[in-house]
């Protein structure tokens, strides 16, 4: 696999991201809870430092191998997949973005990112994409390059 570090945090750097980055993430806490999903110390330490940021790629003339749009809103996952709540439930699962408005992004309770196509129909299209957010972002925006 490729090393693409340098251009992964210039990229989360463009766009309002810093490592010492801490927002207010309560109402996702609060979107978790009522759906009874459990919230692990990662995921919640991963929501502080993205919620919110959308990196968006799409007139891009430097970066256009892989996902134009990743707009980490965990709440607009919860409103664009909803009839997929059990299946996220049983995987222990827990959205972090929402990607180029055709997939999503998830984090498991054991540090994995699963990049999930089935929200947009009744097949699975779920895929483990990495086992850090380095990883999965790096999957993400450079997969075309790296032949995914």
């Amino acid at each position: 696999m490729t090393d693409h570090s340098t251009e992964v945090f210039k990229i989360l750097s463009l766009f309002g991201w810093s490592a010492d980055r801490s927002v207010d993430w309560s109402a996702v806490r609060q979107a978790c809870m009522q759906r009874r999903f459990v919230v692990f110390e990662e995921y919640a330490l991963v929501v502080q430092n993205l919620y919110g940021i959308s990196i968006d790629l799409i007139d891009s003339e430097e970066y256009c191998y892989g996902a134009e749009l990743i707009r980490f809103d965990p709440l607009v996952c919860f409103t664009d997949s909803l009839t997929h709540a059990r299946f996220w439930t049983r995987l222990k699962l827990l959205p972090l973005a929402r990607v180029d408005n055709l997939a999503f992004l998830y984090m498991g309770n054991n540090n994995t990112y699963w990049y999930d196509t089935m929200s947009l129909s009744d097949k699975f299209g779920l895929e483990c994409i990495g086992t850090s957010l380095y990883d999965a972002l790096s999957w993400l925006l450079f997969r075309q390059a790296a032949g995914h």
